[in-house]
């Protein structure tokens, strides 16, 4: 969840991005976010997709050798990782939006058609507050789905057809009943056996039969500047208690 308004911050003395030169079928490549970074003061370290690569450690890495900063040139599964361990480090996150759909990044007003232009948050950037949320011990920036949604983005088709995708795939999975039994538990309310479930860190807008919709946060970005967050965390509805700083620490509820 964003609450506060954005606020501008000074430019970061040393900077760290992890690049996902894969990630949105090359796209950090063909915007040469690597050599822009580096150009703007920021260590960089590329994922070799050859090799097993932790990504919490290696930003951990860079915050025990000094990091005053994280940003990831990647997709939500990718910016989740380091966004976790920017939270704990008590450290601004830049989101570069280098994924495929890039939908946290949509949310905060980034700019997915140029993700370049999200590294001027390196120098001149405003810091907003946000919220983590966590699914067991994994960290979601966006949201986590379950059942039916859930096997529909794991199809390769889905990317490039949606709505196909659905009609495909949906009408025998629903039939069939396949996937986990689910139940679902909110204050009083108790659903026995949906078919999917969504499980968001802001309300959904939901305007698309073929997807989950999109989260009703306010547009973000603030005109000549780019989204340098300050990542926060909550975990089964408790926010964080240091909310007062602009790099907050995660509270760990259970």
């Amino acid at each position: 969840m964003t609450e506060n308004a954005p606020r501008p911050t000074t430019g970061a003395r040393r900077p760290c991005v992890i690049v996902n030169p894969r990630s949105g079928g090359g796209k950090a490549s063909r915007f040469r976010i690597a050599e822009r970074a580096r150009t703007l003061g920021a260590q960089v370290f590329l994922i070799d997709h050859f090799r097993l690569q932790d990504l919490a450690t290696v930003a951990r890495r860079a915050v025990d050798d000094g990091a005053d900063l994280l940003g990831v040139a990647g997709g939500d599964g990718t910016q989740a990782l380091v966004a976790e361990v920017a939270a704990e480090s008590n450290l601004p996150f830049v989101v570069v939006p280098a994924g495929t759909r890039n939908h946290f990044a949509m949310d905060l007003g980034l700019d997915r058609e140029d993700p370049s232009a999200a590294l001027e948050a390196l120098t001149d950037g405003v810091e907003l507050r946000v919220d983590l949320g966590y699914a067991g011990e994994r960290v979601f920036v966006n949201n986590v789905s379950f059942g039916a949604y859930a096997a529909l983005v794991q199809d390769p088709a889905y990317r490039d057809d949606k709505l196909g995708t659905a009609v495909r795939i949906l009408p025998e999975f629903l039939a069939r009943h396949e996937g986990p039994e689910l139940v679902v538990r909110t204050g009083l309310l108790t659903v026995d056996g949906p078919d999917a479930v969504l499980v968001s860190n802001n309300p959904y807008q939901v305007d698309d039969p073929a997807g989950p919709g999109r989260r009703g946060a306010p547009r973000l970005r603030s005109p000549g500047s780019a989204g340098r967050q300050g990542p926060d965390a909550r975990r089964d509805g408790h926010e964080a208690a240091q909310r007062a700083t602009a790099r907050p620490h995660p509270s760990r509820h259970a």
